[in-house]
């Protein structure tokens, strides 16, 4: 496998970050002249685009050595179980066994050692708004009141952190998915220039907006026999009428809509990515303004990924209504999302009828084009917190550095 790597040794850069107090708009996804992401029926793209602004705050402004994280990480399977206190046994060992897969796979599904790993720098990165786990599969289309739209989906572990940090996150997901020197680059570049010359727009060609519809039959003729979940998936357990009632009356409460009715719910037991050993629930629900039958998800919240770095980030409602507002642009409008209390824990609410693309069945083309609108959109988030002379050269050294990290970290364990 080919990964970037420099002269054939480490370049280490250290260099100031732009870090006051100031603000940008941040072109996120939702432009305020024409309409959210609606498909040009002439065309085959989508545009997306934002006139939001993103609040940044301070940090070190630094973009520091991370030599020292390959001394400092984490390397055994007990010090990774040891971050994931959430999951039994059985729950992080179904989600190991999948994660070695690939490189890439490994990678993404350990965000927390990510975040461990940071905690060994030195000097941190300005912060400001982060979409904490960003990687070429955390984007895909999403249901809006407006229309379908191209989004980051994963706002659960949202929140402030080092901006460098989060799109080294995504540039590594990236290598280690591209294996291409001169794409990563190309990557890379694409995020500078935005950061530097913001064009808030762009469009997305319909070949990686998939079809809801289709998904939400497919949710539907899997899971559901006439208006109830079907209970001969292992995966899947029953509830009490009691606990079912309480999952209801929260649902009822949160749509505040006598139209909506919830047929049924069903708690969810395996997960073997993203989810796993979360709380989680499927509900049935019957919403006449929306298409009708539909199946949404209640996965519990925990504290997001960045709060590793940057503490105090807990109160969830305020939080995912900043991301919402920052990410997706304020007045968003996402059918059947949200948050809401289920026995005193908060629980966020959305449509299991979302769509991303599986990258493995792209070409390498394909993957570096659709990487290269993602790439914007985190910048659009970030705005000029990364813009330094020096980011290039950092942004390549670093990611070699932590590719290298875990590339090797998933091959000691295949």
């Amino acid at each position: 496998m080919r990964y970037l790597s420099i002269a054939g040794s480490i370049l280490l850069v250290s260099c100031k970050l732009v870090s006051s107090g100031d603000t940008r708009t941040s072109a996120s996804f939702k432009p305020s002249d024409k309409k959210a992401s609606s498909s040009d029926k002439e065309g085959d793209t989508t545009t997306v685009g934002d006139d939001k602004k993103t609040d940044q705050t301070g940090g070190t402004g630094l973009l520091p050595d991370l030599s020292e994280v390959l001394n400092a990480g984490l390397s055994s399977r007990r010090e990774i179980k040891a971050l994931y206190k959430e999951m039994d046994d059985e729950a992080f060992q179904s989600k190991w066994n999948a994660s070695l897969e690939t490189p890439a796979s490994f990678f993404q599904s350990f965000a927390k050692v990510w975040y461990q790993d940071l905690k060994t720098v030195s000097d941190m990165p300005a912060t400001g708004m982060c979409l904490g786990d960003p990687h070429p599969e955390s984007f895909g289309t999403v249901w809006f009141s407006d229309g379908f739209r191209y989004v980051y989906q994963q706002l659960d572990d949202v929140g402030s952190c080092p901006v460098a940090f989060d799109i080294l996150r995504y540039l590594v997901a990236a290598n280690l998915t591209l294996e291409d020197p001169d794409a990563l680059k190309q990557l890379i570049d694409t995020y500078l220039s935005e950061v530097k010359s913001p064009t808030f727009s762009l469009s997305i060609p319909d070949k990686f907006m998939g079809d809801i519809d289709s998904k939400r039959t497919e949710i539907l003729e899997q899971t559901v026999d006439r208006e109830d979940f079907r209970t001969d998936n292992s995966d899947l357990k029953s509830l009490s009428n009691d606990e079912k009632r309480e999952i209801r009356e929260a649902l009822e409460s949160h749509f505040n809509d006598p139209t909506i009715d919830v047929l049924d719910v069903i708690q969810r037991l395996r997960d073997d990515r993203g989810n796993a050993g979360v709380l989680s629930y499927n509900a049935l629900i019957d919403d006449p303004n929306h298409n009708g039958m539909e199946v949404v998800e209640l996965s519990q919240l925990l504290d997001p990924v960045v709060a590793m770095l940057v503490e105090s980030q807990k109160d969830d409602t305020n939080r995912l209504k900043q991301a919402v507002d920052v990410i997706w642009g304020s007045g968003s409008d996402a059918v059947h999302f949200g948050s809401l209390k289920i026995n005193g824990d908060d629980f966020l609410m959305r449509s299991r009828s979302r769509y991303h693309v599986t990258m493995s069945t792209l070409t390498k083309g394909e993957q570096l084009e659709l990487m290269k609108l993602q790439v914007t959109m985190i910048a659009q988030v970030h705005g000029d917190l990364v813009n330094t002379d020096e980011a290039l050269a950092w942004l390549l050294t670093a990611t070699t550095i932590m590719s290298e990290r875990y590339l090797s970290l998933h091959n000691s364990h295949k």
